[in-house]
């Protein structure tokens, strides 16, 4: 995964995986800025592989599911 900052006069979508067969870019810090010509904006961006991409999502997906598990758990009286 590569980061890098980024600037556009059209707001980024947050999570692109459109836009190229084989690389993700997720988009974040998007920062709005007043220009003489209009609005801006800079805004840091991850770029990575689809395959970087699934592995990412997944283990964002197993600390999610972990949570929940421990909340159903907690909220059984289970330890």
């Amino acid at each position: 995964m590569t980061t890098m900052k980024s600037q556009s006069n059209v707001k980024p979508v947050e999570w692109d995986i459109l836009s190229s067969p084989t690389t993700v870019y997720y988009n974040y810090n998007i920062e709005e800025k007043q220009i003489d010509d209009g609005v801006i904006y800079e805004y840091d961006t991850d770029k990575m592989t689809q395959q970087e991409y699934i592995i990412f999502i997944t283990e964002r997906l197993n600390r999610q599911q972990e949570a929940i598990d421990a909340l159903t758990l907690s909220s059984l009286g289970v330890k």
